[in-house]
């Protein structure tokens, strides 16, 4: 049985953490070394085990771990373009798998090519068996309800990206498989068990077809425009990418903090991640003796009925202000004829101060520039308040009345027509709302 395991790899700090291969180990030891605690894991993981083989008649051949996140320094600034400091945690998703024969000629869904039987350990969570099916648009269906966030939605979601990036057409099929899942990472807690089950169960599906290998060549195949199929390397930067991709199918339009965190990660240290100009992560190492303590405040945040009125409306808030923000500070926005920019507040500052874009190895405008910038925002942050509220009223304790836009003033702000507004800023998230709070989420 193989493990594939996010973050706990040690290669060459030379190598960039986006770069590296995805990390694949045979024990435990190997796996937890560093933390010192493979004693605590195994009776779990055993636990597991036995339990894939009492429902599934053999052992599994891959568990597939991610682990949670705790986040640092830098909420919901990530589909911003901001820099983040997470760390990822212990605790974790892992998902036992293994490929399943179906049986030929038979017509029940289980048997199909591609099929999942999906159980959970947490008798909370229902069994559920489904198929994917190539639409006449070529793009697969899996049917993930995005009216509501189920857990195995989350798995769904994790496939679809693996069918979307390896399997184009009906040349070579998924295998079957047969999944267990269990968790430690508590629902609803604020430490990503979303993103976690999207990178376990994408990572699941790429050991299950064959799409990870073994050191030191990690291989996987992919399609050029002409259809003829290529190999690279699989990097770490390419699975936070496709689980980003992967989360968004279930409705939630995160910025790819949780994934890069749970994937980038390395032990005992924090991880500064940059969006901006493109993904890049380092690790900012804790000093010896010293910890992160996370307390649990047993508040639980009922993302299933939030994320589409809550965390989906931020995203669109803060992409508005953006715009709104670039026109009063005179900056240059790069719309074309029937097409307009979905800037964001990194590339407005960066524009701001005549940052060239790409430069440096971190993305990072540096310190004094930075400084430049936010004076300059500063001046203008009037122009995302409603008409008739200025800033005095803000400050002289105003913050307890909800403070937001209507929809016809937010596209008169952003200087679109409503066909436009719509189609930039409404057309690709679930869940928008007719007031915008954009004054609340500017940084």
């Amino acid at each position: 049985m193989t493990f594939l395991s996010l973050p706990l790899y040690h290669l060459s700090t030379i190598m960039l953490l986006a770069d590296q291969p995805i990390p694949v180990y045979t024990d435990l030891t190997s796996l937890y070394g560093s933390l010192g605690s493979s004693l605590n894991h195994a009776e779990r993981w055993d636990a597991l085990t036995r339990e894939f083989t009492q429902r599934f008649g053999r052992p599994p051949a891959y568990i597939a771990r991610a682990p949670g996140r705790v986040n640092l320094i830098g909420e919901h600034i990530d589909y911003a373009l901001f820099g983040v400091l997470p760390a990822a945690i212990e605790r974790d998703i892992l998902i036992a798998c293994a490929p399943r024969t179906a049986k030929q000629g038979s017509t029940e869904v289980q048997d199909q090519p591609g099929s999942v039987i999906l159980e959970n350990l947490n008798s909370k969570y229902g069994r559920q068996v489904f198929a994917p099916r190539l639409a006449t648009t070529q793009a697969w269906h899996l049917d993930i309800d995005t009216s509501e966030l189920r857990w195995e939605s989350y798995v769904k979601a994790g496939y679809y990206g693996v069918l979307s990036h390896y399997f184009p057409n009906k040349d070579e099929e998924a295998v079957p498989v047969d999944m267990l899942v269990t968790g430690s990472v508590p629902p609803g807690s604020g430490v990503s068990s979303s993103a976690a089950m999207v990178v376990a169960s994408t990572l699941a599906f790429l050991a299950v077809n064959n799409k990870v290998r073994y050191p030191p060549l990690f291989l996987h195949r992919i399609y050029s425009p002409r259809g003829h199929a290529r190999s690279y390397t699989l990097r770490k930067g390419d699975l936070v990418t496709m689980a980003m991709e992967n989360e968004k199918r279930v409705g939630v339009n995160s910025g790819g903090m949780d994934q890069a965190a749970s994937i980038l990660s390395t032990p005992s240290s924090s991880l500064y991640i940059t969006f901006y100009p493109t993904l890049s992560g380092s690790p900012a190492p804790l000093p010896r003796s010293h910890a992160f303590v996370i307390a649990n405040s047993l508040v639980v945040s009922d993302k299933a009925t939030t994320a589409k009125h809550r965390y989906n409306l931020r995203v669109v808030e803060t992409l508005v202000g953006a715009r709104v923000l670039a026109k009063n500070l005179g900056v240059t926005l790069h719309d074309s004829a029937g097409k307009h920019e979905k800037v964001t507040y990194r590339e407005v500052l960066g524009r701001l101060v005549g940052e060239v874009q790409g430069s440096g190895s971190s993305g990072d405008m540096g310190v004094e520039a930075l400084i430049v910038a936010l004076k300059s925002v500063l001046t203008k942050l009037g122009c995302l308040l409603p008409k008739g509220v200025s800033e005095l009223v803000v400050e002289g304790g105003a913050g307890q009345v909800q403070l937001g836009v209507t929809m016809e003033e937010m596209v008169e702000m952003s200087g679109l027509s409503r066909k436009a507004f719509e189609e930039v800023y409404l057309s690709w998230v679930e869940g928008a709302h007719v007031v915008l709070g954009a004054y609340k989420h500017i940084l």
